[in-house]
């Protein structure tokens, strides 16, 4: 578990521990609070240039981590791009979306970054420069979001009589979008349990990070999904 460069944990873990047999990068994988169901959105740093058999095998370790980890049946994937057409986007995204296509995951097509929020896919696949923007956005959007409310709290007498009666519904909500209980991010494709924590935790999220590692490797996380890229990937 960790809170530093994420960069340097990917290539870190690769060095001391070795690659997955068949895992060509390492993809850092991080769950979103989405609309009905949590959405995992891989990569969000661990690979920042990718090229289509990455991507390809990041909507593997994906697939398997949501259904292993999440229960997730026969998880959904996406590929994030700049828009629904099969025209839009550069030739990593079309031939990556040719790569999945043509195997046995669960390729629902692409993905824009307004549908992430509505739970549009289990899994979302993009390259690590990409997801680290997209997932830092939101951080920032969060943080705006809560101040915002802060101030129209303090400064008016409305707010504070309504959260009086809210004030239980708004700490479920608030919940849900509590990174420090996330447990961290997942650095999947490396021979073993590497967990990446924002470079700003502090013991509780820290804490959280190592109950997940723990799980993760009480289930035997590296092993299975080994097992299930040997087997050729999620089927």
């Amino acid at each position: 578990v960790s809170s530093g460069n994420t960069g340097a944990i990917a290539a870190g873990g690769v060095i001391l521990l070795g690659r997955i047999p068949g895992i060509d990068r390492p993809g850092l994988g991080a769950m979103l609070p989405v609309l009905n169901r949590p959405t995992l959105l891989m990569d969000v740093g661990g690979t920042v240039r990718c090229k289509p058999i990455n991507l390809f095998q990041f909507a593997q370790m994906g697939s398997i981590y949501m259904k292993l980890f999440r229960n997730v049946e026969n998880p959904s994937v996406r590929l994030l791009n700049m828009g629904e057409e099969l025209t839009k986007g550069d030739e990593v995204i079309s031939a990556a979306r040719q790569l999945i296509e043509n195997s046995d995951l669960n390729y629902q097509g692409y993905a824009e970054a307004n549908d992430i929020p509505n739970g549009i896919s289990d899994v979302i696949i993009c390259d690590g420069f990409t997801g680290n923007v997209v997932i830092k956005f939101g951080e920032g959007l969060g943080e705006l979001l809560k101040d915002q409310f802060k101030e129209e709290y303090a400064n008016h007498l409305l707010p504070k009589v309504g959260l009086l009666f809210m004030w239980t519904a708004m700490k479920r909500v608030l919940g849900r979008f509590d990174w420090e209980k996330a447990g961290g991010s997942p650095v999947l494709g490396v021979n073993g349990t590497v967990i990446k924590v924002h470079g700003r935790s502090k013991s509780k999220a820290i804490s959280y990070a190592i109950l997940g590692a723990a799980n993760f490797a009480e289930h035997n996380g590296v092993g299975r999904i080994r097992e299930e890229i040997a087997r050729g990937g999620a089927q």
